[in-house]
């Protein structure tokens, strides 16, 4: 997720600084929604806090301190989890 987010926005950041500087509700780098309503607006805020999640309760914790395996539940609510984010990057919008 996060090198797919990296290569949509073309940035040089990662984790969450690079969710904060590419899905904002200001100036978004990757569009979930019609940022003109109030409801796009928070389809947007919800997203980017997901994305945001994700890299800092799933990836970091493995990235920064030694792996924890999973048992099997939990490896695949993870997957799917990290699938729905996906499918939402196919969907979006990315700015000019």
């Amino acid at each position: 997720i996060n090198n797919r987010v990296k290569e949509m926005s073309s940035l040089d950041l990662d984790g969450s600084k690079l969710m904060d500087a590419t899905l904002n509700v200001t100036n978004p780098k990757i569009r979930f929604a019609d940022l003109s309503s109030q409801t796009g607006k928070d389809v947007q805020q919800g997203l980017h806090f997901l994305f945001k999640g994700a890299v800092q309760a799933f990836r970091n914790p493995d990235a920064h301190e030694q792996f924890r395996l999973l048992d099997e539940e939990e490896g695949l609510e993870v997957l799917a989890f990290a699938s729905m984010l996906m499918r939402r990057l196919v969907r979006a919008d990315t700015a000019s």
